[in-house]
């Protein structure tokens, strides 16, 4: 019986059908997950099943994992198939057929970093993410929320002297250092070529939020560094160790070994 440590799950299909002799009938494909963590993990499995049922994601070249401009009629690579399905959800039945997701049309950073857990789960490490260009996220310039969990980053700046409507997408010369100093850091890290690890959490959509991309990590001395702010925090010994540390907004660390 169903009780605080015990479920019952059960599916019923009812059908009038008549065999002949030697005959038979199939039913529907049905399959029972037991959730664990929060919903990354689940995700993940779902994804496994299908591809043993005949999906393949596509792959993508090396040179999709770079940074964009994002600009109506610019073609960036033949190779190249974004889909974006513009402020809504996408169909799983869909992601075969493209090889870069992207956030698509957000309202806030945190979509963007939901949106990109969530399709790291669903369509694997191979298939890159891409942001969506800076200017959707919080105060247009939130490079941090698609770096920090393994996506492309993106812009559709536009030169001022060229344009007759100014806006919060003019490159001002403030806005191009910020976005030099990001490109720095997107090109150096190459984040989006590592590994998300999203099944960290035990329950919930992660309080305090956290991200984790893994490219290696071993049975040693790492330093620890804020990468952005050039800061360190000192020595930690893996594989496994606690740091302690505060920060606004965000707070992008690098473990570098010694």
């Amino acid at each position: 019986m169903p009780d605080a440590r015990h479920a019952r799950v059960a599916v019923r299909s009812t059908r009038e059908r008549t065999l002949e002799p030697g005959e038979s009938f199939h039913t529907f494909r049905t399959f029972v997950s037991v959730h664990q963590g929060d919903y990354f993990r689940t995700l993940t499995e779902y994804r496994r099943l299908m591809v043993r049922q005949g999906f393949q994601m596509a792959s993508a070249p090396d040179s999709t994992f770079g940074p964009i401009w994002c600009a109506w009629g610019y073609g960036r690579s033949v190779a190249l198939v974004e889909f974006c399905p513009c402020g809504t959800a996408y169909s799983f039945f869909t992601m075969p057929h493209f090889n870069m997701s992207v956030a698509s049309d957000p309202e806030s950073s945190f979509q963007i970093r939901s949106k990109g857990k969530t399709l790291k789960a669903l369509m694997g490490d191979s298939v890159p993410y891409f942001g969506d260009h800076v200017e959707l996220s919080d105060e247009a310039i939130d490079f941090a929320s698609t770096v920090g969990v393994g996506g492309v980053v993106g812009t559709q700046f536009v030169l001022p002297n060229l344009v007759k409507k100014h806006g919060k997408s003019d490159l001002t010369a403030q806005r191009q250092k910020i976005f030099e100093k990001w490109l720095h850091i997107f090109n150096g890290k190459m984040l989006s070529r590592g590994e998300y690890l999203g099944d960290l959490y035990d329950i919930g959509f992660d309080l305090p939020e956290a991200h984790v991309i893994r490219k290696e990590l071993q049975d040693r001395a790492y330093r620890i560094v804020d990468y952005v702010n050039n800061k360190d925090l000192g020595r930690v010994q893996g594989p496994k160790a606690t740091l302690s540390a505060e920060f606004d907004k965000h707070l992008l660390l690098d473990a570098r070994p010694e």
